[in-house]
């Protein structure tokens, strides 16, 4: 395929008059928040301009040459283009599934199934691939703007010119998406479906037969409409030429649905309805933040002002603080790599205090998965995850990449220790080939939060050597990394006793705590750990919308199994009191004793039943407050955050569906 000039996702062609009308509403950038769309809405609204915009285009480059050398190729074998009444082509392949449909050609549907009276000439590649196709799904004139996704994935399907691999992707993106998309079935589009449908779309595009800056392009595309996307659903600040390019795009959908619309096609109509209804609100959405846009003009020329009248002398701007550390954040996450046999377990154990994580000499990996160990430090829980080495002879770099994405998920937010454990001796080109991986996978940021501990420390008494003595004179390779982490390492002996074994992990935490303060206690963070956040956070929050949930219904079954217990015994004073009242406003008691020995026992019928209510009510009280004292612990931040992460570590409760493998995926799809 010609590979195509570089096109910025948010400056997609728009049509002449919508670009005129888009001209006159010029304003200055401003930023604002879109927070009153549904998130399902929102997500559907995203992958559907992207399916219009990115993959509907590229579909029609890639088929229209294709089909088009096929029906030349059957010119010239079956004369498709004279096919009379009595001999016409009915399958193609012959093995195929489906009959060729001739009703949506030639205008043979005015015929009503009149087989006989069919023109089944084919006179253009256009009419040949409406022959692949329900008639519902030929309403097009070429394969152009005219031809939708779901003819366009439909062609690729049941036409065997195209490759397996693409067609299989097609059937996914077709059942997956467009038809969900179409059937505006809103309540489908959680967050795995929105990230699926992303990386649907790049496994189509890489199937595709693509030139490099093609295939560089659309993934740029679609990244850029991925993470805008996510801004647009977490509510976060978008600058008001992305709200209006998003609107743009919308209104451009919008108008595209009603030209395929029909009387009959119900379908369409909700799409249009509600690609409406979404317009509708970003227009408003762009029309109150045109409005900060003046009221901030105003502001500024107010401020302008007073700096005029006051002629403030120092103009240079203050330094502006990094953002504060969450109050919430009272761990230290910390994360051991390196490679198999140098000691990351024992060094993990030695800081736990405990033995927790399997240990030995080996060659091979010893930790297969990920596992995670934590203590209590000063206060702080210390989170310790140990990870599987690389180069094993027996692990792929495939199952250990998992588990370290993996990790991810169970040091999400972010690491604020990377430890790296080397063993004293060569730094061989195997390590350096671990911290290269690590690196990829991180980012150079990765470095700032990184350690180095250099196990079998008793090898530097033997040779009467400090660990400073040792560095100094190690290969330039352990030195460059060194540098990158500015120094940070240490020596420890994991068979250390007593006093030594203590002093050896106080020093790593000293340099745990420099670190933390230079790097203004912030965790190490990248789009990864961000995404698998976002997914943490939603877990957390369905969990503790079902405990919540779970607490209602027990506590509503406590009130009414007390309501259960006191209810015959309070119907019994009830009525005694009743009927102590009935008597009293009688005209039976004619005596003034009788009346006030009545009235006697009224009042201490209405104390009882008041005694027995207060009881009532109090052991109501007191069972619900043993019911939330039993549900309230469990969903706390650290609680629900605790419990997601073993979910990760054991892979179990579908976590990993949200996590593992959307990052994954995520990783494949955009290099990260």
């Amino acid at each position: 395929m010609a590979e195509q000039t570089s096109l910025n996702p948010f400056k997609r062609p728009i049509s002449p008059d919508l670009q005129r009308q888009d001209d006159q509403n010029k304003v200055q950038r401003i930023t604002g928040q879109l927070e009153d769309l549904d998130e399902e809405k929102k997500r559907w609204l995203i992958v559907g301009i992207c399916l219009h915009s990115i993959i509907s285009p590229l579909l029609r480059r890639y088929i229209d040459p294709i089909v088009s050398n096929l029906y030349n190729s059957l010119k010239s074998s079956d004369s498709i283009d004279k096919q009379e009444n009595n001999k016409y082509l009915k399958k193609y392949p012959a093995t195929n599934t489906y009959y060729l449909n001739y009703e949506s050609i030639n205008n043979n549907r005015n015929e009503k199934r009149n087989y006989w009276n069919y023109d089944y000439k084919v006179t253009s590649h256009v009419d040949l691939s409406k022959l692949f196709l329900l008639p519902n799904m030929a309403n097009y004139s070429g394969i152009d703007e005219s031809c939708d996704s779901s003819a366009l994935l439909g062609m690729i399907i049941r036409i065997s010119s195209f490759p397996p691999g693409v067609k299989i992707v097609a059937e996914k993106i077709r059942e997956n998406i467009r038809n969900s998309w179409a059937h505006c079935k809103f309540g489908e589009w959680d967050r795995v479906k929105y990230t699926n449908s992303f990386v649907l779309m790049g496994q189509l595009v890489k199937e595709l037969d693509l030139g490099d800056s093609e295939r560089n392009r659309i993934f740029g595309e679609l990244k850029t409409w991925s993470t805008n996307g996510l801004k647009f659903m977490k509510k976060k600040t978008l600058g008001l030429e992305i709200v209006d390019e998003i609107r743009q795009h919308t209104h451009v959908l919008s108008e595209y649905v009603q030209t395929r619309l029909t009387e009959t096609d119900n379908q369409f109509h909700s799409v249009h309805k509600e690609l409406k209804d979404l317009e509708s609100g970003l227009q408003e959405r762009i029309e109150n933040l045109e409005s900060k846009t003046k009221e901030q003009d105003d502001i500024i020329k107010n401020l302008k002002k007073e700096v005029r009248e006051k002629k403030v002398e120092d103009h240079n701007p203050k330094h502006i603080p990094d953002s504060p550390v969450s109050a919430k954040d009272n761990e230290i996450r910390i994360v051991l790599i390196g490679r198999t046999g140098h000691g990351k377990s024992a060094t993990g154990n030695s800081l736990l205090g405990d033995i927790h994580f399997q240990s030995q000499m080996s060659t091979t990996s010893v930790t297969e998965k990920c596992k995670r160990g934590e203590f209590k430090r000063k206060g702080k829980k210390v989170v310790i995850v140990d990870t599987p080495g690389l180069f094993d002879t027996e692990t792929t770099n495939e199952t250990v990449t998992k588990e370290i994405i993996k990790c991810i998920g169970m040091t999400s937010p972010g690491p604020h220790v990377m430890v790296l454990v080397v063993s004293l001796g060569r730094f061989t080109r195997e390590e350096q080939e671990t911290v290269k991986h690590f690196v990829n996978l991180f980012g150079e940021n990765v470095f700032r939060h990184m350690i180095v501990v250099f196990t079998r420390k008793d090898e530097l008494s033997k040779s009467n050597l400090s660990i400073e003595q040792y560095v100094e004179t190690s290969q330039n390779d352990l030195k460059t990394i060194l540098g990158k982490c500015e120094n940070r390492f240490i020596a420890f002996f994991n068979d250390a006793v007593g006093q030594s074994k203590f002093e050896q992990v106080d020093g790593f935490f000293e340099i745990v705590e420099s670190m933390r303060i230079k790097n203004g206690g912030a965790c190490y963070t990248n789009e990864l750990y961000k995404e698998a956040e976002l997914a943490l956070q939603g877990r957390m929050r369905i969990e503790k919308e079902a405990l919540e949930m779970k607490m209602k219904k027990e506590t509503e079954a406590v009130r009414n199994e007390v309501q259960d217990k006191y209810k015959k015994k309070l119907e019994k004073e009830l009525k005694a009191k009743s009927k102590l009242e009935d008597v009293l406003n009688s005209n039976k008691i004619k005596s003034e004793k009788d009346k006030e020995n009545l009235q006697k026992q009224l009042d201490e019928a209405n104390e009882k039943l008041n005694r027995e209510l207060e009881k009532k009510e109090k052991e109501i009280l007191e069972q619900i407050r043993k019911t939330e004292d039993e549900f309230k612990p469990k969903m706390t931040e650290n609680a629900l955050r605790t419990n997601q992460r073993n979910n990760v570590e054991n892979e179990r409760g579908g976590i990993l569906s949200d996590i593992l493998e959307g990052l994954v995926s995520f990783a494949k799809l955009f290099g990260l």
